[in-house]
């Protein structure tokens, strides 16, 4: 039998869980096809089939997550037309999916030292454009560089309750 206020603490759990800006972030982004597109499009991938090419994804699949980030505001559609045929539409990122390319690198460059495949190496890491490595750091308002999970806090939700 649950004690009182127990349920409302699963509750709570639940409710932190639901609006957690990490939870709510995956709910677009979870799913790896959603990434690999933002990926592509950062590359500059504006047509559906740029997409298709890179990804090789089912077109269905890839139509519902395009579909899904232009919901969420990561690509718009915008109208493009090449001279003697019809107006068609593109894909642009938002400003939204442009603040993805420091997440896009930070995962970029966890997974080239922590996971292989086989003997499959890069051509190169992400580089800026003069020419340098790009690397992701954690950087707080007043200028500390953040190194260790130990200098990170993570924001919890406020919870209000009624006396």
């Amino acid at each position: 039998m649950t004690e009182p206020g127990e349920m409302s603490a699963v509750i709570d759990a639940r409710d932190e869980t639901e609006i957690c800006p990490i939870a709510l972030s995956l709910d677009v982004l979870g799913q790896k096809w959603t990434i690999l597109i933002v990926r592509e499009a950062l590359r500059g991938a504006r047509r559906f089939s740029e997409f298709h090419e890179a990804l090789g994804c089912p077109r269905n699949l890839l139509a519902a997550r395009l579909r899904l980030l232009c919901d969420s505001g990561v690509l718009r559609l915008v109208p493009y037309a090449v001279p003697g045929q019809r107006t068609r539409e593109q894909y642009e990122l938002t400003p939204a999916g442009e603040e993805l390319a420091p997440t896009l690198i930070a995962l970029f460059d966890w997974g080239t030292r922590h996971t292989s495949v086989g003997d499959a190496m890069w051509a190169q890491p992400s580089r800026c454009a003069c020419g340098a490595q790009l690397h992701v750091a954690l950087e707080c308002e007043a200028g500390h560089r953040l190194t260790t999970p130990e200098t990170i806090v993570f924001p919890r939700r406020s919870v209000a309750r009624a006396s």
